[in-house]
């Protein structure tokens, strides 16, 4: 497992915080860009 699943968490947790600032229904777009950018 290792360092892959390391750097999944870490964008989890950099998602979680911009979900706060920006608040989830403005976020929601960048979010599905993001998974889209993940895989």
């Amino acid at each position: 497992m290792g360092s892959k699943m390391d750097w999944i968490e870490e964008k989890v947790v950099q998602l979680a915080h911009i979900f706060r600032k920006v608040g989830y229904k403005e976020s929601q777009p960048l979010t599905t860009q993001a998974l889209k950018e993940l895989r």
